[in-house]
């Protein structure tokens, strides 16, 4: 019987929460001011979101009407952060008159939130999947996207969120399916990560020369006979699962209609062991961050997120 009670309570205390995780690109657009350096400046604007929210007052933002607020929780390590992204919810009551004479409506306005830990030394940011507040991964995305972008409206900087997913996710659709009609990759430009990737030379030259955000590339054979050879486009599929952009495939097998299927479906997510007495431990996040993984060629391989 003790043993039993021992299981339960163990169980009680030991649940985990579940993070989407993606990495963040900031890309000078346009002339930046003579006093600023490009490098240092585009791998320091997220930190002055996170340390406005620390040191000044929660960031409050509005996405398709819906208002939300980002409050800074406290830092981990030397390069990561927990915050907590709240959405606005107003909810409607009936309460009874003091009198007992009537039963009237109340308005209510709430704040419930999601935990978001963001690591600027790898360009990290994972947002707890919570449907209560954010009804899709994708709609807590977009949301923060929209947050960070109108803090950086009056700066010369182009933001973008992209799912973090294992290359073996698209791998393993093209090569299961029968007939493979269209892939799209979309290439942000290379950041201040990922210089190890052969396709961030590419990339490089083309913003160069363009000033591009990001690259758009799509393969299409109307007969479902396109040709994916690993070795030819395994480097640009790397860069782009490890965070660097996005892709889509419109597939077919057995004789099915055409599927297509999409990166932010493969979403890497990991989950953070919480207990009663410390709703997000310390230790238990610093796993968390060093389980995301890291890009070829980042600047800082051994970044410190602190000790266990």
């Amino acid at each position: 019987m003790g043993d039993t009670a021992t299981m339960l309570d163990a169980s009680k205390k030991a649940k985990p929460i579940k993070f989407t995780c993606y990495r963040y690109a900031v890309i000078p657009n346009g002339q930046i001011g003579l006093w600023q350096d490009v490098e240092f400046s585009k791998r320091h604007v997220v930190d002055e979101l996170i340390r406005y929210c620390s040191d000044t007052a929660p960031y409050p933002s509005s996405f398709n009407g819906v208002e939300s607020v980002l409050f800074y929780t406290r830092p981990i390590g030397e390069t990561a952060h927990l915050l907590k992204f709240c959405r606005k919810q107003r909810l409607r009551r009936f309460e009874i008159e003091t009198d007992l004479s009537d039963v009237i409506p109340r308005v209510l306005d709430t704040y419930p939130f999601v935990y978001v830990i963001v690591d600027t030394g790898q360009q990290t940011v994972m947002v707890q999947k919570k449907s209560t507040v954010f009804k899709s991964a994708g709609g807590a995305k977009a949301s923060l996207t929209a947050m960070v972008k109108q803090f950086l409206s009056d700066d010369n900087y182009y933001f973008s969120l992209d799912e973090i997913t294992a290359s073996s996710s698209f791998w393993e659709t093209i090569e299961s399916a029968d007939e493979v009609y269209d892939v799209t990759l979309k290439l942000q430009s290379p950041n201040f990560l990922g210089s190890g990737y052969a396709t961030t030379e590419l990339l490089n030259r083309i913003r160069k020369v363009t000033n591009n955000d990001y690259v758009d590339i799509t393969l299409s054979n109307s007969s479902g006979e396109l040709e994916m050879p690993r070795d030819e486009y395994g480097d640009t599929i790397d860069y782009v699962t490890a965070g660097g952009g996005s892709w889509s495939t419109t597939v077919a097998s057995g004789g099915s209609k055409r599927v297509t299927h999409k990166s932010d479906d493969f979403a890497k997510v990991i989950e953070v062991r919480v207990s009663e007495d410390a709703p997000l431990d310390d230790s238990e996040i610093i796993v968390a961050i060093r389980g995301v993984g890291q890009r070829k060629g980042t600047i800082n391989e051994s970044v410190d997120v602190g000790s266990q």
